[in-house]
């Protein structure tokens, strides 16, 4: 394969399991505050950034509940659980040394801060593998736009026809597929809708299959 071919990938959901456990702490930060279980509100947040998602989980709060304090109790458990440990996805260390010792060049395009996922990736062992980390604090649009992807593929000095986009949510695929990536998408928690089909990327039930449906292992 070509080294002119740049990977580049999301995080949450796709190389860590972390949203699930995102889920898990939405959950019990309503029963922490009297609110009723309902995860939707978080499933329809996924890959949006933080201040269009704060407006998605407002919607649904009620019993005087700000979003402002649903965030800090929810961002508190989610902390005490990443600090024990972060999940990693099945396949993420076999396909990263795969693709290192190609030599090809890789990047994160994550809808998380910059910070944010350098920490997480570091915890996780695997921040190495990456040239760079494009999180939603370097772009001026934040996923669906493509520009998540368009400034990955430019830091890594690829052109971004030449590049393969692994996502798993709709927000981020839809990102990736108007950037003029190619396409893979592993869904995690949500299956992509019909809508989202209608484009024909390719859908993998893992990272790694996902890999070898375009070649790249």
């Amino acid at each position: 394969m070509s080294r002119e071919v740049g990977v580049i990938f999301d995080m949450d959901g796709l190389l860590l399991d972390t949203e699930r456990v995102y889920l898990e702490c939405f959950t019990n930060a309503q029963a922490a505050l009297g609110l009723m279980h309902n995860p939707t509100p978080y499933l329809n947040s996924i890959g949006i950034a933080g201040d269009t998602s704060d407006l998605i989980i407002g919607e649904s709060l009620s019993n005087g509940v700000t979003v402002e304090q649903f965030v800090a109790v929810w961002d508190e458990k989610i902390h005490a659980r990443l600090e024990q440990e972060i999940p990693v996805k099945k396949g993420v260390f076999e396909l990263l040394e795969i693709l290192s010792a190609k030599n090809l060049s890789i990047a994160v395009a994550t809808s998380s801060r910059t910070a944010t996922a350098e920490k997480h990736l570091t915890q996780a062992g695997i921040i190495d593998r990456f040239e760079t980390i494009i999180g939603r604090d370097q772009v001026s649009n934040p996923k669906p736009h493509p520009e998540p992807y368009l400034t990955a593929a430019n830091a890594i000095g690829r052109n971004i026809s030449k590049c393969f986009a692994f996502e798993d949510s709709e927000t981020g695929t839809t990102a990736a597929l108007a950037s003029g990536a190619q396409v893979v998408q592993v869904p995690d928690l949500q299956q992509p809708s019909d809508k989202l089909r209608a484009h024909g990327h390719i859908i993998a039930t893992d990272l790694m299959a996902g890999a070898r449906a375009i070649g790249l292992v």
